[in-house]
């Protein structure tokens, strides 16, 4: 018998796309970063950023375009006003400068050659070499490492953020302007406080300030008025900050430098941290009642010259104030507090301590004399409890001071002494042991 065959018919099945999934689709889709577009500038002129024709294709950059500034002719392109932002920025030529005046200029990577100024609006860079830059006004943002590969100048400019990477002779620098402003900056290599040509400079903070060593080591150094042509520089701190990291070398034996503190805030010293040399701290260039918090080492150790804390408000101490090597710190804040994990101390008897303004809390703390040196009272101590001198705290003179109530307790050879001075006064204090006068 033969076999049948029995014929079937197929009917095509049919997919339904889920709707969630084409939607989903079609996400990841819009979710694709745009393709970088090369532009470069195309006239041999200086220009408008915002003219098409200047550009090559004629277009505009647009968003995550790769920008290029590429000519040798000398230029400026102008960039006043809008908002773009680029994937990378390149200027190719010493000769090629990119001025930024107005708007909202954004780099990712930003590879520079030539020169960059900005003298109004913002430019926003993530990372990327400087070449040579003018921060002359506006505000510029660093969201990561700004390596430094020319000279970058100072002269009414904002800087936010991020990290500087100074080598070699690539360093900051600052003309004599107000309006100079670190916000929250760490700088890798001594940050020198100067003009471009090593005069006078000034430069405020604010959010803090660190300071390391090129290789990235704490603490680095900042030097303020450290050499005669930039004798009385400043740096300056306003708001509150969250601390201050780094040696900071005030003056010579022939300069002073500046630490003002203006405003209303707060400038915390961290620990580690050092101010050191001849000139002023906490003086006030503006309005407003500033603070000072000392965890670290205040040394006056220039021979034979003054370093002053003189703020306006209170001044608590937590580290250490001292004088050494001849030299002479004068602390007269509105208020002064000296903890009792602070000390006070005259390292040899070539030293002086001049203690000003009105001391608050239990009394003077701790205090070390046992040098020698010369410890003078100058403002109010308010004693509320006993005060203790030793052997180890050696002695304090009554210079034109006050003690007011508690208990002077003598001891070991030590005690208060008195300066030649119709303002030295004792009102409502026990006396323990001989007061020779």
């Amino acid at each position: 018998m033969n076999p049948q065959v029995t014929m079937m018919s197929v009917k095509p099945r049919r997919f339904r796309l889920n709707p969630l999934a084409a939607a989903a689709a079609a996400a990841l889709l819009l979710m694709q970063p745009a393709q970088a577009i090369p532009i470069a500038w195309n006239v041999g002129v200086s220009g408008n950023w915002f003219t098409a024709g200047n550009w090559l294709p004629a277009q505009l950059p647009v968003n995550t375009d790769d920008v290029t500034i590429n000519r040798a002719e000398t230029l400026t392109v102008t960039y006043n006003g809008g908002v773009v932002s680029l994937n990378t920025l390149t200027i190719g030529s010493a000769s090629n400068t990119l001025l930024v005046s107005a708007g909202t200029l954004s780099a990712g990577v930003l590879n520079n050659a030539g020169v960059v100024t900005v003298s109004g609006g913002v430019l926003n860079v993530t990372s990327g070499n400087s070449g040579a830059m003018n921060f002359n006004g506006g505000t510029s943002n660093l969201l990561d490492t700004l390596t430094l590969t020319g000279a970058v100048r100072f002269a009414g400019g904002t800087l936010a953020g991020g990290t500087v990477q100074q080598s070699g002779a690539n360093r900051l620098s600052f003309a004599n302007n107000g309006s100079n402003l670190l916000n929250n900056v760490t700088v890798r290599g001594d940050l020198n406080i100067t003009a471009s040509g090593g005069s006078v400079g000034r430069v405020n903070v604010n959010g803090g300030l660190t300071v390391l060593t090129e290789a990235g080591v704490a603490p680095g150094v900042i030097n303020v008025g450290t050499t005669a042509a930039s004798s009385g520089s400043i740096l300056s701190f306003s708001g509150t900050a969250p601390g201050l990291s780094a040696t900071v070398n005030l003056g010579s034996a022939s300069s002073s430098g500046r630490m003002p503190m203006d405003g209303n805030g707060t400038l915390s010293l961290a620990v580690g941290t050092i101010v050191q040399g001849r000139g002023t701290i906490g003086e006030q260039l503006v309005g407003g009642t500033s603070h000072l918090g000392n965890t670290g080492l205040i040394s006056a150790n220039v021979n034979g010259q003054v370093l002053s804390i003189g703020n306006n408000g209170n001044f608590t101490n937590d580290g250490t104030v001292q004088a050494m090597g001849g030299g002479i710190l004068t602390i007269a804040p509105a208020g002064f507090f000296n903890s009792i994990s602070g000390l006070i101390k005259v390292a040899d008897n070539t030293s002086t301590v001049n203690l000003g303004g009105t001391f608050f809390g239990t009394g003077l703390g701790v205090f070390d004399n046992a040098a020698g040196g010369f410890l003078n009272l100058t403002g109010t101590l308010n004693n509320s409890g006993t005060l203790t001198f030793s052997a180890a705290t050696g002695s304090m003179r009554l210079s034109a001071g006050t003690v007011n109530g508690g208990t002077l307790q003598f001891g070991g050879g030590a005690g208060l002494q008195f300066a030649n001075n119709g303002n030295n006064t004792l009102n409502g204090v026990t006396v323990r042991g001989d007061l020779n006068i």
